[in-house]
């Protein structure tokens, strides 16, 4: 059995020279724009049905990277007693839905607990693998965490974080990648719609340019303009903490599937493990973070500024514990279990996730009280000019039961859900949480509730010193209600042959509303609709009945009407067209702004024109430089660095076109078809399997299935026939329409063409890339067709390598 070796750094959280927090000055920090240096698009249902025609045995177990902790500039905070607890009062909350999330694969210790909620599905996201459920729990897909993210270079990925964005209908998901290398980067992709098993837009962007630094335990948080990526940067040298960093997304790009605009931001050297919030606010402009400051203090960070011109300021309020709190356990495998000699690593006490909700932000940590040694959660809600509004803790002060690796998910009426673990010397480890009701006392928790018992001990170390757990949990509210609360949870699985297990579990509290609920507007607030199409959107709002819905103006956009509680029509122009929506009853209202998007079709075959734009003036659409990696006129700049004018000597026999990224999902029935419009006469003729065409005709529909074979078994081959024209390739405007099994799609693509000592006709060659996601047979990979020119001016087009000599 091959076992990763990882050298394990673990020292204190020391207090930090900041003198006392109240009184610290604020600290600034000026971003550096960037783009992604790799983007890709990949289908979770196609990623799914690949692994599962897959066989052979499957991936070597691996122990994940222990999270690193900082190193200790003063003595760390000494465990002290805990706080007494007030009894919560009122009646108990009920239970709604539990069951299985992920089994363990024997690939990854620890899981790195993690899911998200969403309206048709739930999402899990462990070190091992990643799945999809419906919300009964019944498994839609699954693949391996690495096989996800293989697109963007097959890179060796860990401690996975996902969220659901309510407002705009999308799923978040963060990991970083390659340890303890220089190839350490952070991977963030989010789902083109609310459907996880659909497509999914993915970026990579380098953990550190410089190559010194790596990048562990990431943090993901969003509001309405950012994603947000906080990661502790480790040296590769000594493996010393560094600082943290940040990288903050352009949210819109990365939902359009743009160039994964970011502007990264350092930390300062005395901040670590900065927790970015789940904003549920969809006005806040600015983003806060949280993060334990020194084991009496927690410490507010804010994000603020334009997009692409953010600004970090460190420790714009501090909040004060009544009292202190260890940040690491007397030793790391601390927690106790029932039947086995070894006891559980306890992780440390910094944050893992915050939300930002009714004004106030939350979050929950593990913490080390003493008198005697014990574990306990600790949870907070503060302002956000660091007022202590309340704190609590899940606590057994006789230290008989210990409660690890807590999250906390609210809802719309500040009720609570804390989910954690629970260990103790007389039961296996297991799945809990509390709940706590907005009307109950301050600082307290209801019941301790078992979402799944422990099965068996649990000592799983694969060569190494502790018994990893962990590293974090997951909780959250249902975006279907708002509501409803929900996490998932680690537990001791029943063992296997050779190893022992850990499971993890999905737990959904029920909240019933305390009276009339006030509407809040359920549907995505993004719609698109087609020129001279027939359009429809039907607004959605969940609240006491009768709730009344209005739209303003009226009409909503030309061509448009709205009856009841949807906008129909068929809107003549395109154009942009936002429109107030407001759901009202009794109690109250809920206004929101729709951003209705009505689309050209300038063929009229009801399919939106997308046009490959050319954003640095040179010619060359975008992603025909993305494909090359340089600019084709410009061999010195990398992709959109050109300019007008500086352009350089072209190797013709070099270049290479692209004309579109394709995912066939169905054999025989996903085809791609070429069409040119050129200043030149055009022609077209088919030969047999061939099809011949000067540039300006039209090349035949041809269909390929996965493997980039034909319908009947073949390879297509089809001609091309360049007319060249005293020493030049004309100008070209050409488009290509791929039509699917689901839809069509249209991309345009511009060429200013090639004149005197670019062309070199006796040698010329055109290569034509098409790139077909191969997701399915043989993982990632490019057919790459290619034309070489005889003296004739044509040439063969087929997949691979050079072909012989063109048709006569």
């Amino acid at each position: 059995m091959r076992i990763r070796t990882l050298s394990v750094l673990l020292v204190g959280l020391g207090a930090f020279a900041w003198g006392s927090p109240g009184r610290a000055l604020a600290q600034s920090i000026a971003g550096t724009p960037r783009v992604a240096d790799g983007r890709a698009v990949v289908s979770l249902r196609d990623l799914a049905r690949g692994e599962s025609e897959r066989s052979g045995h499957g991936p070597r177990p691996r122990v994940a990277p222990r999270p690193r902790w900082r190193q200790p500039s003063a003595a760390a905070a000494p465990l002290l007693p805990a706080a007494p607890a007030a009894a919560a009062s009122g009646p108990p909350t009920w239970p709604g839905s539990s069951f299985p999330a992920l089994e363990d694969d024997n690939d990854s210790i620890p899981p790195d607990t993690n899911g998200a909620v969403g309206p048709d599905h739930l999402m899990v996201t462990l070190n091992t693998q990643v799945r999809v459920q419906d919300r009964e729990g019944t498994a839609l897909s699954t693949v391996t965490l690495n096989a996800f993210w293989a697109a963007l270079g097959n890179p060796d990925t860990f401690d996975p974080k996902i969220a659901y964005d309510p407002f705009e209908g999308r799923w978040i998901f963060a990991v970083v990648a390659n340890p303890e290398t220089r190839r350490s980067a952070v991977l963030v992709a989010v789902s083109q719609t609310s459907d996880p098993t659909g497509a999914w837009n993915l970026f990579a962007v380098a953990a550190d340019p410089n190559r010194k630094l790596w990048a562990d335990f990431p943090s993901l948080g969003f509001n309405k303009d950012w994603v947000v990526i906080t990661a502790n940067m480790f040296t590769l040298r000594r493996n010393r903490f560094a600082r943290t960093r940040l990288f903050v997304f352009d949210k819109a790009d990365l939902y359009a599937n743009g160039r994964g605009r970011v502007t990264v931001l350092a930390g300062s050297s005395g901040s670590f493990t900065l927790c970015p919030a789940l904003t549920y606010d969809d006005a806040l402009a600015t983003l806060f973070l949280l993060d334990d400051l020194d084991g009496s203090h927690l410490r507010i960070s804010t994000i603020t500024g334009a997009v692409g011109a953010e600004t970090l300021t460190v420790g714009t309020g501090f909040v004060t514990s009544p009292d202190a709190w260890g940040v690491t356990p007397p030793v790391a495998n601390f927690l106790p279990q029932l039947g086995s000699p070894f006891q559980i690593d306890a992780g440390d006490a910094r944050l893992a996730n915050c939300v930002f909700r009714n004004g106030s932000l939350w979050t929950a940590h593990t913490v080390f009280l003493d008198a005697p040694a014990r574990a306990a959660i600790q949870w907070w809600q503060v302002g956000t000019d660091g007022t202590l509004q309340q704190r609590g803790r899940a606590d057994d002060a006789a230290g008989q039961q210990h409660f690890a690796y807590p999250s906390i998910g609210v809802n719309a009426d500040n009720d609570v859900v804390v989910g954690y673990a629970r260990f103790s010397p007389s039961q296996f480890a297991s799945a809990n949480y509390s709940f706590r009701s907005a009307a109950d006392p301050p600082g307290t928790l209801r019941t301790d509730t078992v979402a799944k018992e422990g099965e068996a001990p649990y000592a799983k170390r694969l060569g190494k010193s502790r018994v990893r757990w962990g590293d974090y949990s997951n909780a959250c509210v249902d975006p279907l209600n708002d509501t409803d609360l929900w996490t998932i949870q680690e537990f001791a699985a029943t063992p296997s042959e050779q190893f022992d297990r850990w499971g993890t579990w999905w737990a959904r509290v029920a909240v019933a509303p305390s009276g009339p609920v006030a509407p809040r507007i359920t549907s995505v607030l993004v719609a698109s609709a087609v020129e001279r199409v027939p359009f429809s959107y039907t607004v959605t709002a969940r609240g006491t009945a009768p709730i009344t819905i209005a739209v303003d103006p009226i009409p909503p956009a030309p061509g448009l009407g709205f009856e009841g509680v949807t906008i129909t029509g068929t809107p003549p122009a395109a154009g942009s067209f936002p429109i107030t929506v407001t759901a009202s009853n009794s109690v109250g209202s809920d206004v929101k702004t729709l951003d209705l998007s009505v689309l050209a079709d300038l063929d009229g075959d009801h399919v939106p024109d997308v046009v490959d734009d050319d954003e640095d003036g040179d010619g060359f659409p975008n992603d025909v430089e993305r494909a090359l990696g340089t600019d084709p006129r410009n061999g010195r700049d990398t992709p959109f660095g050109g300019a007008p004018g500086q352009h350089v000597p072209l190797d013709a026999s070099r270049l290479t076109r692209t004309v579109m990224r394709l995912r066939f999902d169905a054999p025989g029935r996903d085809s791609i078809g070429l069409a040119g419009r050129l200043p030149v006469p055009s022609g077209f003729h088919v030969a047999g399997a061939r099809a011949a065409f000067d540039f300006g005709g039209i090349v035949k529909a041809f269909t390929l299935d996965r493997r980039g074979r034909s319908a009947g078994g073949t390879r297509d081959h089809f001609a091309v026939r360049v007319r060249r024209a005293r020493g030049r390739v004309p100008a070209q405007e050409a488009r290509f329409t791929a039509r699917f099994r689901r839809g069509s799609f249209q991309a345009q693509l511009l060429d200013e063409g090639f004149r005197n000592d670019d062309v070199r006709h006796d040698r010329h060659m055109v290569r034509l890339l098409i790139v077909f996601a191969q997701s399915v047979a043989d993982g990632d990979a490019a057919l790459l067709y290619r034309a070489k020119l005889d003296k004739a001016g044509r040439a063969k087009l087929v997949p691979g390598g050079l072909p012989g000599p063109g048709p006569d």
